[in-house]
């Protein structure tokens, strides 16, 4: 039981610790436990630090992937428009 918005900030607090620490696979834990917990709370901040995060590490489809759902399910979050531009930044340069 217990309330799922409270472990949510919990975790988020974990994970945030955990990037400070420089143990991002740690950290990505965490944020995937809140983006596929039942509650809300915290998703689109989750999103954003997992597409930070695997934006990092290289893995830019992963990237693209927690950018696109924060903008597609949370289009009015602080973060959405980050996102979009992030996404943006990761698209292929056309070729000549």
């Amino acid at each position: 039981g217990g309330d799922p918005s409270l472990a949510n900030t919990i975790r988020c607090g974990l994970a945030d610790a955990f990037v400070r620490a420089g143990d991002h696979a740690a950290a990505i834990g965490h944020f995937d436990r809140i983006v596929s917990a039942d509650s809300t709370a915290l998703k689109d901040t989750a999103l954003f630090h997992l597409g930070r995060l695997h934006s990092e590490a290289g893995d830019r489809q992963e990237a693209q992937s927690a950018f696109a759902r924060l903008s597609d399910e949370f289009p009015d979050s602080m973060y959405a428009q980050v996102a979009k531009e992030q996404m943006a930044e990761m698209q292929p340069s056309p070729q000549p």
